[in-house]
């Protein structure tokens, strides 16, 4: 949210979601009482793999699950109440779901998942949503080449550019996710642009950083 305070959530205890707030910079945290947490499926929990399960922007905060269920979960009062949004996304398996989730401002945002156990599967693995994640549309012409486990954006002459990552490769869009276009077929986990510039990170599961700069023909 801000230098001070932050959220972090984790799986499930009792069927709740473990929420986790802080106000000293990390120092110290406290959880959330149980009754301010949702109440998650049996076999639903959070992918941390790429560390975008969670999003925040100002007050209102966005947190993603996989498994059993596929879902978005949305909290206006950073994490005190929320509100349960069902998805169309690939769900049913441990191993299926939505793993990450980005937000260009409040209401316009992009989630991103599928089965990492077959990550060739590239059906109902990107959404994209126009009203702060109440209604989210899942993408079926076009989408990235196999399961991702990470998407951001950057923006590059007034164009924003999506970029979305996984094991099987990494694919970019200009238009809001409706068409995907590949880079490379090399393995990526998770991906991070550093916004104002055209430059990101892209991190593979040997450790391994390689830089990512975006340019526009003209």
């Amino acid at each position: 949210k801000d230098k001070l305070n932050g959220i972090a959530i984790g799986d499930p205890i009792d069927g709740k979601a473990v929420i986790l707030h802080t106000s000293t910079a990390g120092d110290r945290w406290s959880e959330l009482d149980k009754t301010c947490s949702p109440q998650l499926a049996e076999g639903e929990a959070f992918f941390a793999a790429s560390r975008t399960c969670l999003y925040v922007i100002s007050n209102k905060v966005w947190m993603i699950s996989g498994g059993k269920e596929a879902r978005v979960f949305i909290s206006q009062d950073f994490g005190l109440h929320w509100e349960t949004i069902n998805t169309n996304m690939i769900q049913g398996l441990e191993t299926q779901g939505i793993f990450s989730i980005c937000m260009i401002d409040q209401k316009r945002g992009m989630i991103v998942g599928g089965d990492y156990k077959n990550p060739n599967r590239k059906d109902r693995n990107i959404a994209t949503t126009n009203d702060g994640g109440l209604n989210w549309v899942t993408i079926s012409n076009s989408s990235p080449n196999g399961y991702r486990s990470c998407v951001d954006f950057i923006t590059v002459d007034d164009l924003v550019v999506w970029v979305a990552v996984g094991i099987s490769g990494c694919d970019y869009s200009i238009d809001m996710g409706n068409s995907w276009f590949p880079i490379t077929d090399e393995g990526f986990n998770t991906v991070k642009f550093q916004k104002g510039s055209n430059k990101g990170f892209l991190v593979n599961s040997q450790g391994e950083i390689c830089s990512m700069t975006i340019s526009l023909k003209k």
